[in-house]
């Protein structure tokens, strides 16, 4: 059995080619299907403050931008105005 759950994790790992914006994106689409499953029920007692939806959306934002530049190589190679 347990070999069986290892080679199903290692699959699920490969796909995702080393890659944590992959991962991210992926997490992302999911937080969002919960979201819409739920935005049918009353929230109001998950979310006491509504500046926290903001503030979380931001830091979600943040994370993004820093997991897609984090592997990212930036050489100057594909500016085409050098002199």
């Amino acid at each position: 059995m347990w070999e069986f759950v290892k080679a199903k994790v290692t699959y699920v790992k490969g796909t995702f080619h080393n890659n944590e914006t992959i991962i991210w994106a992926r997490l992302q689409v999911a937080g969002g299907a919960a979201w819409v499953a739920f935005s049918g029920s009353d929230l109001s007692k998950i979310i006491e403050n509504p500046k926290y939806l903001g503030l979380t959306m931001l830091a979600i934002g943040f994370i993004t931008e820093y997991l897609r530049r984090r592997n990212a190589d930036f050489t100057g190679a594909d500016n085409k105005d050098t002199k």
